[in-house]
Parts: C-alpha cells; sequence; structure tokens
C-alpha cells in the first residue's frame, strides 16, 4: 500500500491525505509469476511521483507478506533513479523465510489443546 500522507508538490494542491491501495496481478496463472507483483508497485509508485506527489509526503506500508513485499519495493526504488520515499512502515514483516529465527521455533506456538 502506498499511501501519500499530505499535500502534492505541484499547482493542484489538496489538503486532505491519500491511501492509494493498488490492484496487483496475482501469481495465480502462469502469466503473472514473480516479480509482477513488484513491477505492479513500482508503477504505482511511480505514478504518484507524476501526479505529483512529494516523495517526502509518501509511506509505503505492508503487513505481513505485504511487509516484505514494501521492504523490497523500497530496495527496488533505491536502485532506480526514482527519489526514496519518506516512510516505510512494515508491520509483522515476513523476513526470515527459513524460519530458523527463535520467533519461528516450536515452542512459540501454543496448541490449541492447552486452552
Amino acid at each position: 500500500m502506498l499511501c501519500a500522507l499530505t499535500n502534492k508538490s505541484g499547482a493542484h494542491r489538496s489538503s486532505a491525505p491519500i491511501i492509494a491501495a493498488p490492484s496487483y496481478r496475482l501469481a495465480t496463472v502462469a502469466e503473472n509469476l514473480f516479480p509482477t507483483l513488484l513491477q505492479d508497485l513500482f508503477s504505482a509508485y511511480h505514478h504518484l511521483i507524476l501526479k505529483g506527489f512529494a516523495t517526502e509526503n509518501i509511506a509505503i506500508t505492508g503487513n505481513s507478506a505485504g511487509g516484505n513485499s514494501a521492504r523490497v519495493l523500497t530496495y527496488i526504488i533505491s536502485q532506480s533513479t526514482l527519489p526514496m520515499p519518506r516512510y516505510t512502515i512494515l508491520f509483522f514483516p515476513t523476513a526470515d523465510l527459513t524460519f530458523t529465527a527463535s520467533t519461528s521455533l516450536p515452542h512459540d506456538i501454543i496448541p490449541l489443546s492447552s486452552y
């Protein structure tokens, strides 16, 4: 999700923040496999910039797997010629895909039978 927190930098200023929740192609068919999600999110970020939103007013956010997508998108932006967003907010990002971190160990899971 991309959030433009405050005003546009162009002539048509708006005082209301907007939330841009771009549609993206799901990897449910062969032609939409990785990295189409990231391509769609990058295009949405680029579109906000072209529409005049200042990057210091843009936050990229994501939750769980979306948090991982937000982090990767931020990296892709850093490797491009586009300016970086001011904020990246990640809620419980899926970061350790090996699931070897202490938070992924079975003893952290409370079985339903214990209630």
